[in-house]
């Protein structure tokens, strides 16, 4: 690379850490479409248990040998808190070769119509969506309402704006104190003022 003064500039890069970068940039530049249609459908992490349903060559058919893999090669991961304990996530980038190379030709095939041609804005590939977060239910309440009833309680408010007031010193750390408006909706909606 040069300036307009004709200065020569090279960078040196360790050959696996540019490695694993044109790995990432070639399964970016081939999942980009579904962050143009839907960011949430990216698909970067999969599971032991997703990588053995893709059935990638290179890679063993049991989550217990991919488990033993991603260990000896020292893959990256990631702990995802699950329903029954805990998981290992492995990320894409991580897989040897051959499967790297396959999951990429599966993205680029995934919607390739019969005759060749594709319009990039119609390559969505068919990954399965990272999990969801969980909804929370229609009647949970913020982290304000029990400090703010203690605040009722204890301090005696006889009005939802005496409480609002006096609930700074009842929040624990972190908690945002609501604005009066945020606090009747919040209170209307769980039927303790009308």
């Amino acid at each position: 690379m040069s300036n307009d003064q004709g200065f020569e500039l090279s960078v040196s890069v360790p050959a696996s850490e540019w490695a694993e970068l044109r790995r990432r940039v070639l399964y970016l530049e081939a999942t980009l479409v579904q962050v143009m249609r839907e960011a949430r459908c990216l698909k970067e992490w999969f599971s032991g248990a997703e990588l053995v349903a893709l059935r990638l060559p290179g890679l063993p058919a049991s989550k217990n040998a991919i488990t033993r893999l991603a260990r000896e090669a020292e893959w990256r991961f990631r702990v995802v808190t699950c329903q029954g304990g805990n998981r290992h996530e492995y990320h894409f980038s991580s897989l040897p070769r051959r499967a790297f190379e396959t999951l990429i030709e599966r993205v680029l095939a995934a919607t390739m119509p019969d005759d060749g041609e594709a319009d990039p804005h119609d390559l969505v590939p068919s990954l399965p969506p990272p999990a969801s977060p969980m909804k929370e239910a229609d009647n949970t309440a913020p982290p304000w309402v029990l400090p703010l009833m203690r605040a009722i309680r204890l301090d005696g408010a006889a009005t939802v704006r005496e409480a609002v007031e006096l609930l700074p010193r009842h929040l624990p750390a972190g908690v945002a104190c609501p604005t009066m408006e945020e606090a009747l909706d919040v209170l209307r909606r769980l039927g303790m003022v009308s």
